[in-house]
């Protein structure tokens, strides 16, 4: 079976051979054998790496449990995440975000693009925090998760230039000062410009360019921290390669 693939991990399985993790375009996430691909005259020395786009081949059948790869050619190699470690350590975190949250061999093409695209825009433009929080949103959105930062989840207020609104990550959405009063649930206050920036974001097809950003450094760490809790509540999975992105792009603005 011929498929575009992104390599999300890989694991030696002896001194030669390695178990990589693919995001697939028709596949979905899957795990094959390359077989010898670590000696020099290997035809797969070179043609996969992480955060690569590749070509790949592979028969479609377990043999004692494992796919079995073929063939492997790049399609894309990314090169800025070998010399830019914090668009390296941005693409991490997107590759184990999808490798989270995409079920083995559940055919996901849309994931796949969206992973695609957003590993390019890295590779063109470098790391930026608004870019991770777009593709969190995006990958969401297309996985049914959907956050709600337009209207108060209780009574259905607008939440347009709304002082003291609250987001509850539990919940999903935000709460307007009202409702929040009444039912004094946990969450934490988001300013009416940090809502208004996150509803745009989530209805963007492309990630903001970085020099339309106007948003201060405190105000992105707030919308970050608001995603990450309703991240971390509904993928049940604690990210850590979140919070090692997001404090490497954070550390680059205090330096």
């Amino acid at each position: 079976v011929r498929t575009h693939a992104i390599p999300l991990t890989f694991t030696p399985v002896t001194e030669s051979s390695r178990a990589v993790t693919w995001m697939t375009e028709d596949h979905g996430r899957l795990v094959t054998l390359i077989k010898g691909s670590q000696r020099p005259k290997s035809l797969f020395l070179g043609q996969y790496d992480l955060f690569y786009t590749c070509e790949l081949l592979f028969y479609n059948r377990d043999r004692d449990g494992w796919l079995i790869a073929r063939e492997c050619n790049t399609l894309s190699a990314r090169d800025r995440f070998r010399t830019d470690w914090r668009a390296c350590l941005a693409a991490s975190y997107l590759c184990d975000l999808v490798r989270t949250c995409v079920p083995h061999r559940t055919p996901a093409p849309e994931l796949f693009q969206l992973l695609h695209r957003a590993l390019e825009d890295l590779n063109t433009r470098g790391a930026d925090l608004i870019h991770l929080l777009w593709f969190e949103l995006a990958l969401l959105q297309k996985l049914g998760l959907t956050p709600q930062f337009t209207a108060c989840i209780e009574c259905g207020t607008s939440m347009i230039n709304q002082p003291g609104a609250h987001w509850v990550g539990a919940r999903g959405g935000m709460v307007c000062r009202s409702c929040h009063q009444r039912s004094q649930e946990h969450g934490i206050p988001l300013p009416p410009d940090v809502v208004a920036a996150l509803s745009h974001w989530q209805r963007a097809t492309l990630p903001p360019p970085v020099s339309k950003i106007r948003m201060e450094e405190t105000r992105q760490q707030t919308a970050a921290k608001a995603l990450g809790i309703f991240l971390r509540m509904h993928l049940d999975s604690p990210l850590v390669s979140r919070r090692i992105a997001m404090r490497a792009l954070l550390y680059r603005k205090k330096a």
